[in-house]
């Protein structure tokens, strides 16, 4: 479920602080890359469920 356009900032980017935005998109671009065709996050621990 999408609740925004897709890249999309959900809130202004003005109201946070320029630092975090480098982690955000590490983070981001970390769990796209473990996202399946069918949308799954796969997770290399056996022992989780996401």
């Amino acid at each position: 479920m999408r609740t925004c356009e897709a890249g999309a900032a959900p809130w202004p980017t003005k109201v946070f602080p320029s630092g975090p935005a480098g982690a955000r998109d590490r983070m981001v671009s970390a769990l796209a890359a473990r996202v399946g065709a069918d949308g799954a996050v796969r997770d290399p621990c056996g022992s989780r469920v996401l």
